[in-house]
């Protein structure tokens, strides 16, 4: 990871491994368009993110298909 990015991306996977159950995908998509904005690849989020989202008890397909999600998102959002 970059070093700009390692520091402020540990706010975002704090709030995902932390993420109660009914909340865990929204703070999933959140903390990833979060991500996307701040220049980071879908793969830099799936791998910051991923352990977090594990823990906070999400299933790998779901995560995958979260973060794609929010990576969509984010780019129409931006024009991209």
């Amino acid at each position: 990871l970059r070093q700009p990015g390692a520091i402020s991306w540990s706010g975002l996977v704090d709030s995902v491994a932390h993420a109660g159950e009914g909340n865990r995908n929204n703070a999933l998509l959140w903390a990833a368009r979060a991500m996307c904005t701040d220049g980071a690849t879908e793969s830099e989020c799936k791998d910051t993110l991923g352990p977090a989202a594990e823990s906070a008890g999400l299933g790998s397909f779901e995560i995958e298909r979260t973060i794609e999600s929010a990576y969509r998102i984010q780019r129409q959002k931006d024009g991209t």
